[in-house]
């Protein structure tokens, strides 16, 4: 039997959760006439082989090198040849950081001749392309000689080494915008592949102008990683509320903060809902269950004083001690942030994605903009953020309430806890526009998709 052989790479860890534990791997894994080839990092291969390892899947550690000057020319070039919000506030918070005006300036011109002459890019794309010949995976394409490439992460420097190799060596390339934010914070793509899988219209749209991908060559999916919010039976609220060792009868807050890479006082908004909850500008019987982002290190642990209504959640596995930028998410990781989003009563983050999650639950959400107690100049503060464009969408859609101050903040925490259903027609709509389609199918639409180009 002839068999088909693809290439998924997994080098970001949110790759487990929006791919590898959806039904397109499921359905790829049945099948005796595809060979499967993950590529992750080699000291994670161990653990991938456990995970997701099986008779047609082959996971292949790669010592992957570090960034080359040619790999930071070209990704600085491509952070500075798109102009959106999200972009130039990084530009604007990076001058502010480093003082280089040069640099800025520079950026500043290159955003500005893009956005006129296409060409740019095009010539961008050229010229780079000759620099990433795929060298890294070389050995790989002539021991394995793929039919297709499954770049998940277009933006991540090896996937585009990888859609590089398949250019060279004549694989079919399909890459995948992993989420919602990332054309708009992240530029041009280094590398344009021959197809493209996003999760909605307004990401479809996205790539046709920023990054002149052909209308045709996107495929729009949904959400993979939603699929399990839909079809998979939630945990009984005793057994889940057990779990984080709070009260089944209280409220429950499920609480995110930016994390030690965008704040430093992500303790101090904890200690202010704390003290609110004490002295009853909020229900005393609210409860907070505290996820950070999963790759980053919470820095607010210590010096925040937790008292028993907190709970404070990392999910997900580590492979080194204290080091979280490479936690990867499992099934069980995703079946218990649905948990947590099912069982809450009300989402307070300070980044925007995961209201979009608690919207497929209809849950209240409040995105907030608060640097604690402190009064920080703008370009220090975490207000910068606003002008980040997939946060100016989410606010624009009215499913939220942003809050700046703590008292704006404890209105908002009381009038969702006394009428959840304010803003709810607001939500769904959100999520059907950010899921496209809630109907627990993206995984195999993704499934069928690759397999019409085998």
């Amino acid at each position: 039997m002839n068999k088909s052989t693809i290439f998924i790479s997994s080098f970001n860890p949110f790759i487990s959760r929006n791919i590898l534990c959806t039904d397109a791997m499921g359905l790829f894994r049945s099948r005796e006439d595809v060979l499967i080839v993950i590529f992750v990092p080699d000291y994670k291969s161990a653990y991938f082989a456990k995970q997701f390892g099986g008779p047609n899947i082959v996971v292949e550690g790669v010592n992957l090198p570090s960034a080359s000057p040619a790999d930071i020319f070209f990704t600085y070039l491509a952070s500075s040849l798109v102009r959106t919000g999200t972009l130039w506030a990084h530009k604007k918070e990076k001058f502010f950081r480093d003082k280089k005006l040069l640099r800025f300036l520079v950026s500043g011109l290159l955003m500005k001749l893009a956005g006129r002459l296409g060409f740019v890019k095009d010539l961008v794309r050229w010229l780079d392309l000759r620099t990433i010949s795929g060298h890294v995976f070389r050995d790989y394409f002539e021991k394995y000689k793929p039919d297709l490439v499954f770049a998940t992460d277009v933006f991540n420097n090896d996937d585009a080494k990888l859609i590089a190799g398949a250019k060279f060596f004549g694989a079919v390339s399909v890459a995948m915008v992993r989420s919602w934010d990332n054309i708009t914070s992240k530029g041009m793509f280094r590398v344009k592949p021959d197809k493209l899988i996003v999760h909605n219209e307004l990401i479809k749209h996205e790539a046709v102008k920023y990054e002149g991908m052909n209308p045709g060559d996107i495929f729009v999916s949904g959400l993979p990683q939603f699929d399990r919010y839909i079809k998979s039976p939630r945990l009984a609220r005793e057994q889940f509320f057990r779990r984080i060792k709070l009260d089944p009868q209280g409220k429950l807050v499920l609480f995110s903060p930016f994390g030690q890479r965008f704040s430093s006082t992500d303790w101090q908004v904890l200690d202010i809902l704390k003290q609110g909850r004490l002295r009853g500008e909020i229900p005393k019987e609210v409860q907070f269950l505290v996820r950070p982002p999963p790759n980053d290190f919470v820095a607010f642990l210590d010096r925040f004083v937790a008292d028993e209504a907190f709970f404070l959640d990392r999910p997900g596995h580590q492979f080194s001690a204290g080091v979280f930028r490479d936690t990867e998410l499992d099934e069980k990781d995703t079946e218990w942030l649905a948990d947590s989003l099912y069982h809450c009563d009300l989402v307070i983050s300070a980044g925007a994605t995961l209201l979009v999650d608690g919207a497929v639950f209809d849950k209240p959400a409040i995105l907030i903009y608060l640097d604690g107690w402190e009064h920080r100049p703008y370009s220090k503060s975490v207000r910068r953020f606003m002008e980040y464009d997939h946060g100016l969408w989410l606010r624009n859609s009215g499913a939220i309430k942003t809050v700046f101050t703590k008292g704006e903040l404890f209105d908002a925490v009381n009038e969702y806890l006394v009428h959840p259903e304010n803003d709810s027609v607001k939500r769904l709509s959100m999520a059907k526009e950010q899921c496209w389609r809630l109907d627990g199918q993206s995984g195999r639409r993704i499934y069928n998709f690759i397999s019409s180009l085998l």
